[in-house]
């Protein structure tokens, strides 16, 4: 089943890409639904685009000097967070999922990466390296400095996810699940 959503998406993406360019589209990566399953938002030549599930007529999003990537729509379907690479190394950045204006939230010398959202659509799961190696953070859509989630230290922590109902946050560690 997963294979087929995900040959699905694939599918989709291309047709939806090519059909703004008229051409074949290539490359297409980040595929993210909005909550309602009826959009899907992906990354394309170093932008973010947006398409229904219904029309897949893909919509620019994004055009900024850099490329942006790594897109993931908010619990309550208003936002997008995306990481964006515009000056020299990785931001988070966030925008209104209807279009607006883009909010870059961190500012800090070292890479910044979207993960995942919390569940009350205002905080922002990040992987950074601020502190050393690259460890989970908190951060909030009003910007300011990310909290970090574990007083250990974890290595390479990816795949940040909040538990629905605990907010317990579990994780992946290169060759382990831990929690």
């Amino acid at each position: 089943m997963r294979t087929t959503i995900i040959t699905f998406l694939g599918a989709l993406l291309c047709q939806a890409a090519a059909a703004q360019n008229n051409s074949e589209a290539y490359f297409t990566t980040s595929p993210t639904l909005t909550p309602d399953g009826k959009t899907i938002i992906f990354s394309y030549e170093g932008d973010l685009w947006k398409a229904d599930i219904d029309r897949p007529q893909a919509l620019r999003i994004t055009a900024m000097p850099g490329s942006e990537t790594g897109a993931k729509v908010s619990p309550d379907g208003k936002w997008i967070a995306f990481t964006g690479y515009q000056f020299g190394n990785a931001d988070v950045f966030l925008m209104p999922i209807d279009g607006g204006d883009v909010k870059q939230l961190t500012f800090h010398s070292t890479s910044d990466v979207v993960e995942n959202w919390a569940w009350d659509s205002k905080t922002i799961y990040i992987r950074s390296g601020r502190e050393g190696a690259s460890t989970g953070y908190k951060l909030s859509i009003d910007g300011g400095t990310p909290v970090r989630l574990f007083n250990h230290y974890f290595n390479q922590v990816h795949n940040l996810a909040e538990h629905p109902t605990t907010g317990e946050i579990f994780l992946t560690i290169p060759g382990k699940v831990s929690r």
